[in-house]
């Protein structure tokens, strides 16, 4: 029942830019939460300053940070090691032994490295070649060829968005017939547009959102991811995808701490922000797009309704 502001700022995917608009909006624009960034390094750069500042915010990206910070700092996408689990049990069914890494070299490509680590072992697979590569490189030949050399059965690329194409598209230029496996963050027709043919065959982990009508109707995840396509599709005809979902979660679990944080503070104040925060924590049962969860904070062990789905857009398929 209350009038809400959004004030949208763009970092480009910058972590330094993505401070300064973190510290605009709290000192500025007197902001009580902030949501996103939409990747990794910036939610591990602006924790610092909601730590600083002592105000809530909801990262639209996959981020672990120390016990000092959880607090303040929540993220709203299933956990990696979650995610790259589901990778290895399809790898481990597919008779798959050895497995190669290449991802970026930065907070979002150390953390699905560590996952894959701690996930593959228990599988009975064993990693044989690890590269990295940065966001905007253009050539990661050097790195394929190394990983090539190596003969794994898979290789699991840590990327995100369209930067992850550039190792698929240069495996394939140079006839890796493996098993190719991205992470949840490529999820959207983007990906698609950008690898075309060559990604064709991808196996990636994602939330229920992206198979939403195949959903049993009991599932009380089905009727909300819908409702969700329908309200944004008419002016958004890409948004099926799954970081489209994440924010309009994180929308979800705001809007359900709101309530109970006005009974105890008025909005623009401290009081409020640290009320708002305990009312995050405190959340239960928000169905979102990609889950239903009895906490924020609960880790949720995503099951697959349709594993291995091959999922067709207008760009291809997948």
């Amino acid at each position: 029942g209350q009038k809400m502001k959004f004030v949208i700022l763009d970092d480009g995917s910058d972590p330094s830019t993505t401070v300064k608009n973190a510290r605009k909006l709290i000192e500025e624009e007197k902001v009580d939460i902030i949501l996103g960034p939409t990747f990794t390094p910036g939610c591990l750069a602006v924790s610092d300053v909601a730590v600083e500042s002592k105000i809530a915010m909801v990262c639209l990206a996959p981020v672990v940070v120390p016990p000092a910070k959880m607090p303040w700092v929540f993220s709203i996408p299933q956990s990696v090691p979650v995610m790259i689990a589901g990778v290895m049990e399809h790898l481990k069914a597919n008779k798959g032994k050895t497995i190669g890494y290449i991802g970026f070299a930065d907070g979002w490509g150390d953390l699905v490295l560590k996952a894959l680590e701690t996930t593959a072992a228990p599988a009975g697979i064993k990693i044989i070649a690890s590269e990295r590569y940065n966001r905007p490189d253009t050539s990661v030949n050097a790195q394929v060829l190394k990983l090539m050399a190596a003969k794994p059965d898979a290789i699991l690329i840590g990327g995100s968005g369209t930067p992850a194409t550039t190792p698929h598209i240069a495996l394939k230029e140079r006839g890796y017939t493996g098993t190719i496996y991205h992470t949840h963050g490529v999820i959207g027709a983007d990906f698609i547009r950008v690898g075309a043919k060559n990604v064709e065959g991808t196996v990636a982990p994602t939330g229920p959102l992206m198979v939403a009508e195949q959903l049993p109707d009991s599932n009380p995840i089905k009727k909300v991811a819908l409702d969700f396509f329908a309200k944004l599709s008419p002016a958004y005809p890409q948004v099926r995808n799954a970081f489209s979902g994440y924010s309009y979660d994180a929308f979800l679990i705001v809007q359900a701490a709101v309530k109970p944080a006005m009974a105890k503070a008025k909005p623009g104040t401290a009081a409020f922000r640290q009320a708002l925060r305990e009312a995050l924590e405190g959340t239960k049962e928000v169905v979102g797009t990609h889950a239903a969860r009895d906490g924020v904070r609960d880790i949720l062990e995503v099951r697959r309704i349709a594993p291995y789905h091959r999922a067709e857009t207008n760009q291809g398929i997948i």
